[in-house]
């Protein structure tokens, strides 16, 4: 048996993705490593609408010209209009929180099939297949 939370990944994969974002407004949560791997490799900087991040040491802070804000911003969108992209391993954190706001259009960069997680220290590995 699944456990609920995990019905969101369900259908995660890249292509899906790009299918889901079209007419709507990309929301990527996350602002680190997984972040500058995803950028450019499943979006492009000028595709994103909002960047958010859960540490609030990094809010108002720009990467890639890009404004972080807290995701609290996210209570303001409507769930119909925007895809989430999560760009960071504590995906099922965010999933929690996702549900918690009444979002249900999102994926995670890090289950798409051309990664590999497979680390004991961290549960990823950065490696393309």
């Amino acid at each position: 048996m699944i456990n609920e939370p995990l019905l969101g990944f369900v259908n995660n994969n890249k292509e899906f993705f790009r299918e889901m974002v079209q007419n709507k407004k990309l929301v990527v949560w996350g602002a680190g490593n997984e972040f500058r791997y995803a950028l450019d490799t499943y979006f492009s900087k000028k595709e994103v609408a909002i960047i958010v991040d859960s540490n609030p040491k990094i809010w108002n802070t720009v990467v890639h010209g890009l404004k972080i804000m807290p995701p609290g911003v996210l209570k303001d969108e409507k769930s119909e209009d925007i895809v989430v992209l999560i760009t960071t391993s504590h995906f099922f954190d965010v999933e929690s929180q996702l549900i918690a706001l009444g979002i249900k259009n999102y994926f995670t960069s890090i289950l798409f099939l051309d990664r590999v997680i497979d680390n004991p220290y961290t549960g990823i590995v950065n490696i393309q297949c």
